[in-house]
């Protein structure tokens, strides 16, 4: 709602008017002295009395001589008014500071002196023309606000417009744009955008810059196109500056069509050895089609990219629909952040289409990759909160995060119409520490009848690397939909220094759709026994309360190669319920090649559909076993120390009731299949050296 000024305006009231009234009547003929006003557009009056009294009105419309008014502006109280008290337009705090308010809506600003009316695009220009802008004080509202010129406040920020870019869509801006930006970045001032904007190459192309900030302000709804017509490049817009920086997109909204000819759209980058500056990207953010047209290139390309050792990253609501190259020789990624320690945000971002090209490289969604602290499998800086993203066909990982705090929630995963790489994973937590994922929702459908899932396919994979911190991965919760047979759910990747490490599965459900039955049919967690076997800590290792129909077995492992594991590695298995009775499974067993027959301790409880028969050759203490574990075993199949005297065959059903007292002190009942027999429930509460005594 533009405000109107015009020069040696004045005026008589020609009739009395009281405190409340909103129309005033100057001297006959007089009105067309002050200025015709259209739609939303309003100017400022002061009555001044024979006593000296004033009032400052807003004057919103007028007809003839009448004047409609808004009373008691500026903090004037409203008054009476007698015949003849003079009517005067000034320039008023008001008005100067509505001029720069609407110092980005320039076209809509008029400004006139006594000879007629004129418009300016560029605000400070008709300021200067009509009130001297370097020299008029500008007086902020406020306690303690200090006095500066309109000029200085005006060059707050810069609107592209001012350098000459048009908006409308048809006009190349492109060099407008770039004179903007050059001339605010150096001075970390905000540049306005307004309108859609055509561009033939980079608005900021690579240049490593020692000092400055960019901040982008939104006007509405922002459109950038890339020309269909122009010649492939690297960056549309890209900061990299050796000091901190501070970088931001607040406003409306920025959609940015790289239209297949730039292959990555927005960069803030600095390479300060010390943590500071923040990225907020505020406003949504929608970019689609990066494409790098470079066949040799060998550098990542992604849609948003922010990278250094921020305090803080935000990115709200972003939208990125299609990341791919024309060649092979390098990564793809929706969204990525590196090298940070301090806070990463995503909230909300929607993904689709990153490819990898033809290659063998990343094809990522998302990926955070924190700062390296020291050794390879030291922990990684910073942390990283991903709230409600959305995945749709992205050929490599949907996330992938190399940092030791992550957390993951509520995420939407759906895959039909690309094929993922081999060994393709949804989420990858590369380095272990504290990774969580909560209440996920896996869908996979069939595209005709291909299956989105490339070979060794899984969901979730927590690689528990850290040799410095302990590593705890859990999967929370979730949904899995699927038409297509998926082979396990979790990877769990270990290396030889690493810490102990807790792994956890728990809430899972997993439905079939369309014609398919079984969905699971490998195993709920994998790991390669080798690794556990090569650490010197602890593994642990729990799957609970998972649902489906499941031909499977609930832990699964590969390459045991018979070393010791009776003082690393624990398992837990409890409350899953497998609808696919006809293939019932173990809970714990080989995938291929030897099997695991000791371990540390295990939990087996009131599991559905799964064999609780433990494996031909298991050897336990009855001392050692963990409360609440039920299990089976086949007595001449198994080697357990401080048994009871169950014979030398036959089943036997063990219940770990309850710790009384230390450690060694529980209430276990065995019951023998055989009831015939004179002894077949047996009873002990435990001990170093436990006493059995019978029931039957």
């Amino acid at each position: 709602m533009p405000v109107i000024l015009k020069n040696n305006v004045d005026s008589v009231l020609a009739q009395a008017i009281n405190a409340s009234e909103t129309a005033m009547v100057v001297a006959t003929g007089e009105g067309t002295k002050f200025p015709a006003l259209a739609a939303g557009e309003y100017f400022y009056a002061t009555l001044v009395s024979a006593q000296g009294t004033r009032e400052i009105v807003k004057v919103t419309g007028k007809s003839g001589d009448t004047l409609a008014i808004q009373r008691g502006q500026e903090g004037t109280t409203a008054n009476g008014f007698s015949t003849g008290s003079r009517v005067e337009m000034r320039v008023t705090a008001a008005s100067i500071t509505d001029l720069v308010d609407e110092h980005d809506q320039a076209a809509e600003i008029s400004i006139a002196d006594a000879g007629g009316y004129y418009t300016s695009d560029n605000v400070e220009g008709a300021l200067q023309e009509a009130a001297q802008a370097s020299t008029t004080k500008y007086v902020p509202p406020g306690a303690g606000a200090v006095t500066r010129t309109v000029q200085s406040r005006l060059r707050d920020f810069v609107s592209v417009k001012d350098f000459g870019a048009v908006g409308d869509g048809v006009t190349d801006d492109t060099a407008a744009l770039k004179a903007a930006f050059d001339y605010a970045i150096p001075l970390g001032i905000p540049v306005h955008l307004e309108g859609s904007f055509r561009v033939t190459g980079p608005i900021q192309p690579y240049v490593l810059r020692a000092s400055g900030e960019a901040h982008i302000v939104c006007r509405g709804a922002v459109t950038i196109t890339v020309d269909a017509a122009s010649t492939g490049f690297r960056d549309l817009f890209y900061l990299e500056t050796t000091a901190v920086n501070n970088c931001s997109i607040t406003g409306g909204s920025l959609y940015i069509d790289c239209n297949s000819k730039a292959a990555s759209a927005i960069g803030f980058r600095h390479n300060a050895t010390s943590q500071g500056g923040q990225v907020n990207i505020e406003c949504p953010v929608t970019i689609v089609d990066c494409y790098n047209t470079d066949a040799s290139a060998t550098y990542e390309n992604q849609a948003i990219f922010v990278y250094g050792d921020y305090e803080a990253v935000l990115i709200d609501q972003p939208r990125v629909v299609g990341v791919s190259r024309a060649g092979s020789g390098g990564a793809c990624k929706g969204i990525s952040v590196g090298a940070f320690t301090g806070v990463v945000t995503i909230n909300q971002p929607y993904v689709k289409n990153v490819l990898v090209g033809g290659g063998t490289f990343d094809a990522d969604g998302i990926a955070t990759l924190g700062k390296i602290l020291g050794t390879t499998y030291n922990a990684r800086g910073g942390s990283v909160r991903l709230n409600e993203p959305t995945f749709v066909d992205c050929q490599g990982r949907s996330f992938k995060s190399q940092c030791s705090d992550v957390t993951v929630m509520r995420p939407k995963v759906y895959r039909q119409n690309v094929v993922s790489i081999s060994n393709g994973l949804d989420f990858d937590f590369q380095t272990g520490g504290t990774s969580l994922l909560v209440d996920p929702l896996f869908e996979y459908r069939l595209n005709g009848a291909t299956s989105p899932l490339g070979a060794s396919f899984a969901p979730v994979a927590f690689q528990q690397l850290l040799d410095n911190q302990q590593n705890v991965g859990k999967s929370i919760g979730g949904t899995i939909l699927t038409e297509v047979l998926i082979p396990r759910y979790a990877f769990v990747i270990h290396q030889a220094t690493a810490l102990e490490s807790y792994t956890e599965v728990n809430g899972l459900v997993i439905q079939p759709i369309g014609a398919l039955t079984n969905a699971l049919d490998r195993s709920i967690v994998e790991f390669k026994a080798s690794e556990v076997e090569a650490k010197s800590t602890k593994t642990n290792i729990v799957v609970h309360d998972v649902r489906g129909p499941m031909g499977l077995y609930a832990i699964g492992y590969t390459n045991y190669g018979g070393g010791a594991l009776t003082s690393k590695l624990n398992i837990e298995v409890s409350d899953c319920y497998n609808t696919l009775t006809s293939s019932t499974r173990q809970l714990f067993a080989s995938l291929s090649g030897s099997s695991i027959l000791a371990v540390e301790g295990f939990l087996f409880r009131e599991n559905y559909g799964f064999r609780s028969l433990l494996p031909a050759g298991w050897t336990f203490d009855f001392n050692d076993l963990v409360t609440g574990s039920y299990f089976t075993v086949d007595i001449a199949a198994v080697s357990a120390t401080n048994a009871p005297s169950w014979g030398a065959s036959g089943y036997a059903y063990v219940e770990v009731l309850d710790q009384w007292f230390n450690s060694a002190d529980q209430h276990i009942r065995v019951t023998v299949n055989n009831a015939a027999t004179s002894n077949s429930v047996f009873f002990t509460q435990g001990g170093t050296t436990p006493t059995w005594g019978t029931i039957k």
